[in-house]
């Protein structure tokens, strides 16, 4: 580790005592670099509370080589475009509602490619979006663009992968407070202070560690019951040899479980079949139907387009199909 250190233009800034920061020249050498820590963005990943498409095993796979680096989705892209926006709100509001502090915001820039590096820990790291000192001293900024669909997550605080990515921050940059800023919607600015929790950091930080020496050694974390994971495994192992090996003993009750799980589900497609089409036959030629606790379901006729020819104009529909749907009574019409 010592050489990547020596390998890349570092500087250190006394308000973040507990990091150097690496300079890097662009996006492809920052990803590496990234590759080398555990990130704070991936750190909730590995406790399994991330994004739906990472989990443990995608973290551990991409340090490993084995998984490239995620491209920039569409919501990623647009993240990064808003940021320095997002930024700007928050330094205007906060400067706003908190003028006896004295907001400092002229800091020096981090840069868009740098990456905070835990001197304590060197496998820990973090990317920061921003940072400023007042009266209460250094605060990291982490900076969000959230959907109207996602928006509701934040209604009493912030979703609580952002609250470990914020207290990873501040245990590798030595702050106290970390402000996790969400643009909801495009349209509605709101923000939540974090403080430092230590007892919360040590516990994280030896769950990272025995993470990072799984990585080190090779050896994958146990699996979960995620998407994610299921696909990682396809890619980490994606053909077989031929040859058939022992199983571990706990691989019984894996076995007994997966065959009672694939039972349970065809049950349950079973029972969802024949109870809809109890309701579908009660419905009949109607649009819907009402249930005693003011709910209801519809029933309602539709087709779609299936073909349509470009020079003139004739369009084939599919044959008319019935879509069945429940909807929740309003609190109006609740009885």
């Amino acid at each position: 580790m010592s050489q990547v250190l020596e390998q890349v233009p570092q500087m250190t800034i006394p308000e973040l005592p507990g990091c150097v920061i690496e300079v890097y020249p662009d996006i492809p050498e920052w990803l590496e670099a990234r590759n080398s820590v555990i990130g704070a963005s991936e750190s909730a990943s590995i406790f399994g509370l991330g994004y739906a498409d990472e989990s443990p095993m995608t973290v551990w796979a991409r340090k490993r080589g084995l998984l490239q680096s995620k491209d920039d989705t569409e919501v990623i892209e647009c993240g990064r475009v808003l940021q320095p926006s997002i930024i700007e709100l928050f330094r205007r509001r906060y400067l706003r509602t908190n003028p006896d502090l004295n907001p400092d915001f002229r800091r020096p820039p981090l840069g868009e490619f740098t990456l905070c590096r835990s001197t304590k820990h060197h496998w820990l790291g973090a990317s920061l979006d921003d940072y400023f000192v007042d009266g209460l001293g250094a605060a990291v900024v982490e900076a969000k663009n959230v959907g109207a669909y996602m928006a509701h997550e934040w209604d009493d605080s912030e979703p609580l992968k952002f609250e470990i990515q914020g207290q990873q921050q501040m245990a590798v940059t030595g702050t106290e407070r970390c402000f996790v800023v969400g643009l909801l919607g495009g349209n509605k600015l709101v923000w939540r202070e974090l403080h430092r929790n230590d007892r919360f950091i040590d516990a994280m930080i030896n769950k990272l560690a025995e993470f990072q020496e799984m990585v080190d050694a090779g050896i994958e974390p146990p699996a979960d019951a995620s998407e994610a994971t299921k696909k990682a495994l396809q890619k980490i192992h994606p053909l077989d040899n031929g040859e058939t090996i022992v199983l571990p003993i706990e691989a019984e009750d894996w076995h007994r479980a997966f065959a009672q799980a694939k039972a349970d589900v065809k049950d349950a497609e079973s029972r969802e079949l024949e109870f809809g089409n109890k309701i579908r036959q009660a419905i009949g030629d109607n649009t819907g139907g009402l249930l005693g606790d003011g709910s209801r379901y519809t029933y309602k006729h539709g087709d779609k387009q299936v073909y349509c020819c470009q020079e003139c104009g004739f369009v084939k529909r599919s044959a008319p199909f019935r879509t069945l749907r429940h909807q929740k009574a309003s609190s109006g019409r609740r009885r």
